[in-house]
């Protein structure tokens, strides 16, 4: 009869070992499954958080770049060349020269675009002849004009004919872009 409990103990050992692997199988796995999956979405959307708290960020630093460059705009608006304006600072050129008396001569058109800011279109070429010192300080009035100007290339060269005069005669010529007031902003 011992051997019958025996058997009946491996019987019941066995089948408790079923119903626990069963157990298992039913439920346990698949809480196992569905905590796995879980633990993804989780990552993904904090990785979609992270995402849009760095765009959030950039979006407000853009903000106060934008507003920044609007102070700075607004501080400057006096020295850009509105539109129309040409004849103001061709005026002023002139009188530079009358001041100074050297001959100047201001040429402009718009521009190629390779700045590439719309707000530089407008090229110029500024020549300036004379006695080198009031080359040099009519050089000096037009840097002082309120107008916000970049240039690309200044080249000097001898004038022609000396005559008489204490100073050699020199021709100045400023090539760049006179700028206008930005847009959109």
């Amino acid at each position: 009869m011992r051997s019958g409990n025996f058997r009946t103990a491996i019987v019941v050992a066995v089948s408790g070992a079923l119903v626990v692997a069963g157990l298992i199988f039913f439920f346990a796995l698949p809480a196992y499954q569905a905590s796995i999956k879980t633990g993804e979405k989780l990552v993904e959307t904090e990785s979609q958080v992270q995402a849009q708290y760095a765009s959030r960020k950039k979006l407000s630093e853009t903000t106060e770049s934008l507003k920044f460059a609007r102070q700075i705009t607004e501080k400057l608006r006096d020295q850009f060349l509105p539109d129309g304006a040409e004849l103001e600072l061709i005026t002023a050129v002139e009188a530079v020269g009358e001041r100074q008396g050297v001959v100047t001569k201001l040429m402009m058109s718009p521009g190629s675009g390779e700045q590439g800011l719309a707000e530089y279109d407008r090229s110029f070429t500024l020549s300036i002849a004379g006695p080198y010192s009031k080359v040099m300080d009519a050089l000096v009035d037009f840097e002082r004009l309120p107008y916000l100007a970049t240039y690309d290339s200044l080249t000097l060269s001898a004038g022609s004919g000396n005559n008489g005069a204490a100073e050699a005669p020199l021709t100045l010529e400023l090539r760049g872009f006179v700028a206008k007031e930005p847009q959109n902003l």
